[in-house]
C-alpha cells in the first residue's frame, strides 16, 4: 500500500512540475501555455490528490499498531470518496491526465 502511495505521490510531483512549466512564461515576451484560470483549477485538483495520498499513508501506517487493516480500509475508502476531479479543462490530454492521476490514487485504495 505504501509503495503505491509513493508512486502516486511521485506522479503528482511530476505533474506539478509540468504544470509550473505550462503556467509560466518560458521567455520574457511569451505567454504561458495555459491560462491562469486553468492553472488554478488544475492546482486545486492536484492539491486534493496530494492530500488524499497523504491521508492514505497515515491510515496505512496505523496498521497494525492502532488499527486493523479492516478499519483502515474503511477510512481509506472514505478518503477516496473525496478524490473526485472537478476540474474540466479545454485540453483533452490534460483532462485525461488529471483523471488518470485521480484514478491511480483510487486504485491504491483497492490494493490489499
Amino acid at each position: 500500500m505504501l509503495q503505491y502511495a509513493q508512486l502516486a505521490s511521485a506522479a503528482g510531483d511530476t505533474t506539478a512540475h509540468v504544470l509550473v512549466v505550462l503556467c509560466t512564461p518560458q521567455a520574457p515576451a511569451t505567454t504561458p501555455t495555459l491560462d491562469l484560470g486553468t492553472c488554478n483549477q488544475i492546482k486545486t485538483d492536484l492539491l486534493k490528490i496530494q492530500t488524499g495520498v497523504n491521508q492514505i499513508v497515515v491510515e496505512a501506517n496505523k496498521v497494525p499498531g492502532t488499527e486493523t487493516w479492516a478499519q483502515a480500509r474503511v477510512n481509506i475508502v472514505a478518503i477516496g470518496a473525496n478524490m473526485v476531479i472537478t476540474t474540466s479543462v479545454a485540453n483533452p490530454t490534460l483532462q485525461a491526465d488529471l483523471v488518470g492521476l485521480a484514478a491511480l490514487v483510487q486504485q491504491i485504495m483497492g490494493v490489499q
